[in-house]
């Protein structure tokens, strides 16, 4: 209750990093129980960054979710779920090594945006926007900082 309520849906930084965490394992823990089994999980921005690694790390011992994929539409690059390592590493219940070597973190900190890598496809939300990103150096350094070693995506993936 304490996550949905409220003037809106952004407060404060850190608690909106813990309102996200729980809404992601939220998604996931509602599928077996009203007997949904989606191909497909269409994860959008940094607020459904860690569906992808909970599919592949926490949930991949069970049988129910193991044909799932995901895809990740990028919103806005200049909001990527950041915050400390240890504080994401803590709420999230990811194992360390995703910290550790990267996956889910950017320098020091930890980063939403970042996890959903470990899912087979990429989108940005329109053909035009992956232009634009692709046209600007100012707009593709954030995407290569964010996501150094991914895949660059093409408009037509």
């Amino acid at each position: 209750e304490d996550y949905v309520g409220g003037s809106g849906p952004y407060t404060d930084y850190t608690y909106d990093i813990e309102k996200f965490t729980f809404f992601c394992k939220a998604v996931l823990a509602i599928l077996p129980i009203i007997n949904y089994q989606p191909d497909i999980i269409h994860c959008h921005d940094w607020h459904t960054g860690l569906i992808a690694p909970y599919l592949k790390t926490a949930l991949n011992w069970d049988p129910f979710y193991q044909n799932i994929k995901t895809v990740f539409t990028i919103h806005n690059l200049k909001f990527q779920g950041l915050c400390g390592r240890d504080f994401l590493c803590g709420i999230s219940g990811l194992p360390w090594h995703l910290f550790a070597e990267g996956a889910l973190c950017s320098g020091s900190g930890g980063n939403m945006m970042k996890a959903p890598f470990s899912s087979r496809i990429r989108s940005p939300r329109s053909a035009t926007a992956m232009r634009r990103r692709s046209r600007r150096p100012s707009t593709a350094r954030p995407w290569t900082a964010c996501c150094s070693g991914a895949p660059r995506i093409s408009a037509a993936s």
